[in-house]
Order: C-alpha cells, then sequence, then structure tokens
C-alpha cells in the first residue's frame, strides 16, 4: 500500500512541476530580487532623500513635527500610486483589478487627507473626524 501512495505523489509532483510555465514564479522574472527591481531601489532612495531633515538639524521641534505629520508622506504616497496603477493596468481578471482599484482608491484617500492636514495648517477637528471615518474599520 506505501508503494502506491509513494508512486502516486511522485507522479502528483512531476506532473506539477511540468505542467507550470516557465516564468510563472516572481523569482523568474527578476532575477535579482528587490534589489535589482527599479521602483524599490527608488523608493529607498526616496526614504533617505525625505529623512535627511530627522538626521540633518536644518528644521526647529515644530517644523519638523510639522514636516514629519504631513509633508513626508506625500513623496511616498506618489510612488505607491504609481506602483499601484501599473499592478492595476496589467492585471487580467476583474477581481484582480477590483484589488488593485480599492488599493488605488485607499490610498488616494490618504493622499487627499495629508494635502488636506498641509492645507488646513494641521489644526482642525475635520481632520480627526476624517482620520476616523476612513481609516477605522
Amino acid at each position: 500500500m506505501q508503494s502506491v501512495k509513494q508512486r502516486s505523489d511522485s507522479a502528483l509532483r512531476s506532473s506539477v512541476v511540468t505542467s507550470v510555465p516557465a516564468g510563472s514564479f516572481p523569482g523568474d522574472r527578476h532575477r535579482g530580487g528587490l534589489s535589482s527591481d527599479v521602483f524599490v531601489r527608488f523608493a529607498f532612495g526616496l526614504l533617505i532623500v525625505v529623512s535627511l531633515p530627522y538626521f540633518v538639524p536644518i528644521l526647529d521641534k515644530d517644523q519638523l513635527w510639522y514636516y514629519g505629520s504631513f509633508f513626508l508622506d506625500l513623496p511616498l504616497l506618489i510612488l505607491i500610486q504609481v506602483v499601484l496603477s501599473i499592478n492595476f493596468l496589467q492585471a487580467g481578471e476583474k477581481q484582480e483589478r477590483q484589488f488593485w482599484g480599492w488599493l488605488i482608491f485607499g490610498f488616494a484617500l490618504w493622499f487627499v487627507q495629508s494635502i488636506a492636514g498641509i492645507a488646513l495648517n494641521g489644526r482642525s477637528d475635520l481632520l480627526t473626524v476624517a482620520d476616523l471615518l476612513l481609516f477605522l474599520p
């Protein structure tokens, strides 16, 4: 009985391995991994640039709080929108397109909330209400 099970397991494995087309796994398309991805490299460089005010004393304490609360998100949110839009355009099935669309919508709301925080100078109960309505489940 064991030998029949072992044969069927090995036959199943060989059929699965031979039925997967080349280039189906993420590692096949990007041989260098994340370190060779253009967007990952750009995001890493962008993160270094936007975090410079924390390491180089060019802003006072209040300015640094305002920068960290509102301006720090903007370049990263724009990069996220670009990457999500590319994935949305490459999505094949309807459910996958809906998934990427909802992510784009959520990050767009975050971007609008950051812009509103800058426009209202960060001093409004409206921002607190928007945070509660948009980001609590």
